[in-house]
């Protein structure tokens, strides 16, 4: 687990899942964990994807008891956002490939992580799933620089759902052009959006939270 440190009013932490390649490493980790996680663990077929749900488990248990609190109290909301009953501390969990992430707050929060790599960039979904404001934008780019503003308008979508933790169809419907200086207004609310850097820099983070 490796702890950034704190900024715009949450902490971020990392875990790398490479690590459990060891298996000594992976069964410490994994009697570590809560049986909601286990069960999502043992649910994975492909053994980098059961890595990645176990570091993910393991950072969210090692990160709580950091904090003073009991990774068993953790509950599942609706549409899968984990939370603790009674708001005595909000966190968010992202993973990809081989990396977790979790940001924790004294506010309600939400964070998704992407891997930046041109042969996960969809032109399809810029078509199908962008915006109208955020396609123009897009494709108004020369294609060799579409990859990071597809992430970055990608990972705000994601982290602002989360925030909400209504599901995807909700998420996709931020128009991330109307973000200005990290702020901007949806249904008469007001939230924040901020880019938290990654210590790989093939990654970016981003972080939503209620202004």
């Amino acid at each position: 687990m490796i702890e950034i440190g704190e900024t715009g009013g949450y902490e971020i932490f990392f875990e790398d899942a490479e690590k459990y390649l060891d298996e000594n490493e992976f069964e410490k980790a994994y009697s570590s964990l809560t049986d909601y996680r286990k069960k999502r663990v043992n649910q994975c077929k492909r053994e980098e994807v059961k890595r990645l749900s176990l570091a993910t488990g393991h950072l969210m248990v090692r990160v709580l008891r950091k904090y003073g609190v009991d990774p068993e109290k953790v509950s599942v909301g609706e549409f899968g956002k984990p939370f603790l009953p009674g708001g005595e501390l909000y966190f968010s969990l992202a993973n990809e490939n081989t990396q977790a992430v979790m940001a924790v707050s004294k506010r309600d929060i939400g964070c998704d992580l992407e891997r930046v790599t041109m042969s996960r960039y969809s032109q399809l979904m810029v078509d199908k799933k962008y915006l109208p404001g955020e396609k123009k934008y897009i494709n108004s780019l020369p294609f060799e620089k579409r990859l990071l503003p597809f992430f970055r308008v990608w990972t705000q979508k994601e982290a602002y759902g989360k925030l909400l933790g209504t599901g995807i169809e909700d998420a996709i419907l931020l128009d991330t052009v109307i973000i200005h200086n990290g702020s901007f207004e949806m249904g008469s609310r007001f939230f924040n959006m901020s880019e938290y850097p990654h210590p790989d820099q093939n990654y970016i983070i981003s972080v939503c939270q209620y202004a």
